[in-house]
């Protein structure tokens, strides 16, 4: 019972070691959208703050989820990462992210999930 309702509560979370390496590239693309948008000046100072806070406590010693449960605690950094950034770009203005993500090329490869529809 335990054991599929857990596998209800993680449907569409890579698994394991495998899913951490395809969690890679996705980390990657993000990472460099949000580089380039906390060198913009147009990008106000609280949503530049609000993002090396979240990276501070993805890359600090504080673990938010223990690395002992299986499954989401080894992706937990990736999951945490991902939601900061997110949030990071749903904060600035969208004619800046998308002129971000065209002039990087990422069209198709980044989506902003927390935008108002």
């Amino acid at each position: 019972m335990a054991k599929k309702r857990e596998h209800r509560l993680l449907r569409g979370v890579p698994m394991g070691l495998g899913g951490a390496f395809r969690l890679l590239p996705i980390v990657w693309r993000y990472g460099q959208l949000s580089y380039h948008l906390l060198r913009d000046e147009r990008v106000s100072m609280p949503a530049k703050a609000g993002l090396i806070a979240g990276g501070l406590l993805v890359f600090g010693p504080w673990d938010v989820i223990p690395a002992s449960l299986p499954v989401i605690g080894e992706l937990s950094d990736f999951l945490l990462l991902l939601a900061v950034i997110q949030l990071f770009l749903r904060v600035i203005p969208q004619p800046i992210v998308e002129e971000h993500i065209e002039r990087l090329g990422l069209q198709g490869r980044i989506r902003v999930l927390l935008r108002p529809s």
